[in-house]
């Protein structure tokens, strides 16, 4: 059996990266345990949205990946009240897909107000 001799700086050195990754070790896990709490979307949730997310890629082309950060709050409100004039209108035809498309569209109207709230109260806002 072979000995290894290890000077007391290698040693010390050792050690320090042990204590090191341990502590690397205890922030990933407590990054894992958040990052799975944010990943608990209720099912409903996720779906919706899935079809806001779709609706939105439609228009990339045209009006840009975020083309609301231009639109002014009277203008997301006023699409707003359009969109759900819409949403009654397939309520009152009894439209499942009317309803659902339509909610959607509200829904994006509604994110799109709040996210340039959100951009303006960071002071990030055009």
């Amino acid at each position: 059996m072979s000995h290894i001799q290890i000077s007391h700086n290698e040693l010390r050195r050792l050690h320090e990266v042990e204590r090191s990754y341990r502590s690397l070790l205890e922030q990933s896990v407590r990054l894992e345990e958040e990052l799975s709490e944010y990943q608990k979307l209720r099912p409903e949730v996720l779906w919706f949205a899935q079809q806001s997310e779709k609706q939105l890629r439609k228009h990339d082309g045209t009006k840009g990946i975020q083309g609301w950060k231009d639109l002014s709050s009277a203008e997301l409100e006023n699409r707003m009240r359009h969109k759900f004039t819409d949403v009654r209108f397939a309520l009152f035809n009894n439209s499942p897909q009317g309803i659902i498309d339509e909610a959607t569209h509200l829904a994006n109207y509604t994110m799109m107000l709040a996210d340039n709230a959100r951009r303006k109260q960071k002071g990030n806002a055009k």
